[in-house]
């Protein structure tokens, strides 16, 4: 990806789907889907902050970050699954955002209708180096996630003005770069045994007493970012995200 910049261009916008049946367990006896609540922490809001988003979309967002930059201007809306009680978690979400360029360097704003807020967080470093190259007016971007789906999709695409890049970002499928022409370059890569190794080892060195990295640093605050950008993609569905929206399951859409 460090020369994909040269091959793509100047990008031009970011969109991303997944598409996932966490939520449906089998058929019922007439053929049709069963869908189901989840069960334990990830069930529980005051535990997760919300549906399966509150993971596996986080942890996209932060890619999506790390590529073009902070994500700001965010706009979301949540529904739950047909079947799933009320009071239940969100099971999909649509969103609208900013990525990079000047907009991403302050605080995170979501809009819904004609209002807006802005929910405080710590901005990153401005001269962190990202992938690909973002204008100064940063790019659109738009994600959708469902965990109640039958046909399963994980695909982030990066439209450039020289072309495009197509990647999964839970699977081991080869980034893909289609430049003008239709060619088309894949890049295999091996993803390492254990995903999380670097992350948990640095985290025991410091308990140990080692220094801090002024990465890990960074990162920190990159992720404190993707929560309040998750937060502001769900608060229509819970009408708040800076109280105790778990206590009040009756206000939720």
């Amino acid at each position: 990806l460090i020369h994909t910049k040269a091959i793509i261009g100047k990008v031009t916008s970011v969109t991303y789907k997944l598409a996932r049946g966490d939520h449906i367990k089998g058929l019922s006896k007439g053929g049709e889907p069963v869908v189901v609540p989840l069960k334990g922490w990830r069930g529980d809001v005051e535990k997760s902050g919300g549906g399966l988003f509150m993971e596996s979309g986080c942890q996209s967002l932060s890619i999506i970050e790390y590529l073009l930059g902070n994500i700001s201007r965010v706009a979301g809306d949540a529904a739950r699954a047909a079947g799933i009680p009320h009071q239940s978690p969100e099971t999909s979400v649509v969103m609208s955002f900013r990525a990079g360029g000047s907009y991403g360097r302050g605080s995170v704003h979501s809009y819904s209708g004609s209002s807006s807020s802005s929910s405080t967080s710590s901005s990153t470093s401005s001269s962190r180096r990202h992938r690909v190259v973002v204008g100064e007016q940063g790019v659109p971007g738009t994600a959708s996630y469902n965990f109640a789906a039958a046909v399963h999709e994980d695909r982030l695409c990066v439209e450039g003005t020289k072309g495009s890049l197509e990647m999964s970002l839970f699977g081991d499928e080869p980034p893909m770069v289609t430049v003008a022409g239709g060619k088309q370059v894949h890049y295999p890569f091996q993803n390492p045994e254990v995903l999380h190794l670097p992350m948990m080892q640095r985290v025991v060195d410091c308990l140990h007493g080692c220094p801090m990295l002024e990465e890990v640093h960074h990162s920190a605050d990159n992720e404190v970012r993707v929560l309040n950008v998750a937060d502001a993609a769900l608060r229509t569905f819970y009408r708040a995200r800076d109280d105790h929206f778990w206590k009040r399951r009756h206000t939720w859409l």
